[in-house]
């Protein structure tokens, strides 16, 4: 039964529950990932903008000004690259949930996302949480606000995809 906690979790000393508040540290999750993504991008960028001893900033600028330059049949290197970032970022959220339990940000805080009956979650869920996780990065995290209060303090889209974000002891 979701919010209880039953005599084996009591036996192995499991006493993580469903309505635990962990939105502090799923937010520090968020930007853990975040950061190393952006680490991850601005390699990518300096690996692939030729530019000579331009500054990062620079840099920046050149990526953008290919990005918003029209379609003339072929594309860019900048918009192919930014595609295909949007993608790894997607798989890498579907994956590691998937596979880990946890992205790196909650893996090192100590989270992990199941089902609601403490199960693994399936590769479909973890795609649905990563497709409305996307979403809700869409809202400006207007739709995270659902995890600050109960019940279960689960966010939107782990509401919609049948999972939760519990500790790492309790699995």
């Amino acid at each position: 039964v979701p919010y209880a906690i039953g005599p084996v979790r009591v036996f192995l000393g499991k006493f993580a529950y469903f309505g635990e508040n962990l939105i502090a540290l799923r937010f520090a999750a968020f930007l853990i990932d975040a950061a190393w993504m952006l680490i991850l991008l601005a390699i990518v960028l300096d690996l692939l903008v030729p530019s000579d001893q331009a500054t990062f900033l620079e840099t920046l600028q050149l990526w953008f000004a290919e990005l918003d330059r029209p379609l003339e049949g072929d594309t860019t290197t900048a918009q192919n690259v930014t595609v295909t970032m949007g993608y790894a970022v997607f798989g890498y959220f579907a994956l590691s949930t998937w596979l880990l339990r946890a992205t790196f940000g909650q893996y090192v805080l100590g989270l992990r996302v199941v089902q609601t009956d403490y199960r693994r979650a399936t590769f479909g869920q973890c795609v649905g949480r990563a497709i409305l996780s996307i979403l809700v990065i869409m809202t400006y995290g207007a739709a995270f606000l659902a995890a600050m209060r109960g019940p279960g303090y689960r966010a939107v889209h782990d509401a919609l995809s049948g999972t939760t974000v519990v500790r790492m002891h309790a699995v």
